[in-house]
């Protein structure tokens, strides 16, 4: 299953952003639907991730219902780093951190 991760760092950053102004420095943990829509995100370029648990997780993001998977995932990150740009508002950008190995996703 192929999936835009445009569309989908867009919806995550903007949620990211949107509680920029509380977030700190300090380990967090999510949950909700902002867990579902950080967890759809970050899997996608996660090398802890198995494939099929990279899709089990996009699959769930984008609303299949009918998704089996029987264990839990847990999808971790050591550091995420989101930015939107005060010129142009709708480009935004975030720097995704595992074990030290950092990868970076913009979007509009």
């Amino acid at each position: 299953m192929k999936m835009k991760s445009g569309r989908l760092a867009v919806l995550a950053i903007s949620l990211l952003t949107a509680t920029a102004s509380t977030a700190s420095a300090a380990s967090a943990t999510a949950n909700g639907p902002a867990a579902l829509a950080l967890a759809g995100v970050v899997a996608l370029y996660s090398p802890l991730l198995t494939a099929d648990e990279r899709e089990a997780v996009s699959a769930f993001f984008v609303g299949q219902s009918g998704v089996r998977y029987a264990k839990k995932i847990s999808v971790t990150a050591d550091k995420i780093v989101c930015r939107v740009s005060n010129v142009d508002i709708t480009a935004r950008s975030c720097e995704l951190t595992f074990k030290g190995n950092k990868q970076t996703i913009t979007g509009r």
